[in-house]
């Protein structure tokens, strides 16, 4: 496991303490005197403090992922929150915000997930033993689906109660079939035609393969 870091540059370690804490402030500034500015401070403060642990850690020993994974964490937890204070002043505005709200849905369940991995492979880097490499790969099934699964589930969006007007997920698939159907063409097409405008003949072409 170790060799997959161990070429990495420890000034990568910096740029992620930098984004992380760029991110954080810009969460906080977006949300401006949200009611939830308490918990968006909260979250930022261990945002930033994992990313400057991870830091140190990747910084002095490269070869351990045990600090990768904390930036990387790191990372996910302050877009999270990053893309909540968009979407939560985009709906304050008027705006529908649809793009920010589809990520609130999945984007911070990376930053948890990884640290399944933190578990397995503290402190030194390795796993235990080759055994339980089978729990690696079925944490990886799992976190896979469940970002998959949530953001592509029909329905209200739950981040945002508060809001009057229910912010549904748009990219989220509710048909139902008695047979099996491929999802991420149909999926995909949706996301092109809401969050960009369409994407031409590729939509064209997935509409047909998968209609």
């Amino acid at each position: 496991m170790k060799g997959v870091w161990v070429r990495r540059d420890p000034k990568l370690a910096v740029a992620g303490l930098v984004a992380t804490v760029s991110t954080t402030l810009a969460s906080v500034f977006l949300v401006g005197h949200h009611p939830d500015l308490i918990a968006y401070l909260a979250v930022g403060l261990w945002a930033v403090a994992l990313s400057l642990v991870g830091a140190l850690v990747a910084s002095r020993r490269p070869e351990n992922p045990i600090g990768w994974l904390f930036l990387l964490s790191a990372t996910f937890v302050s877009l999270s929150s990053l893309v909540q204070g968009w979407a939560e002043r985009s709906l304050s505005a008027g705006n529908p915000a649809e793009l920010a709200a589809w990520l609130t849905l999945w984007l911070a369940v990376p930053g948890f997930g990884i640290f399944v991995w933190v578990f397995l492979l503290f402190p030194t880097g390795d796993l235990l033993s080759s055994r339980w490499a089978w729990v690696s790969r079925l944490g990886l099934v799992g976190l896979v689906g469940t970002v998959l699964r949530l953001a592509f589930r029909p329905g209200r969006i739950d981040s945002f109660p508060d809001h009057r007007e229910p912010v549904r997920n748009r990219v989220g698939s509710d048909r139902r079939g008695a047979r099996v159907r491929w999802t991420i063409g149909p999926d995909v097409v949706r996301v092109c035609d809401r969050f960009s405008g369409g994407c031409g003949a590729f939509r064209n072409d997935s509409r047909t393969e998968w209609a």
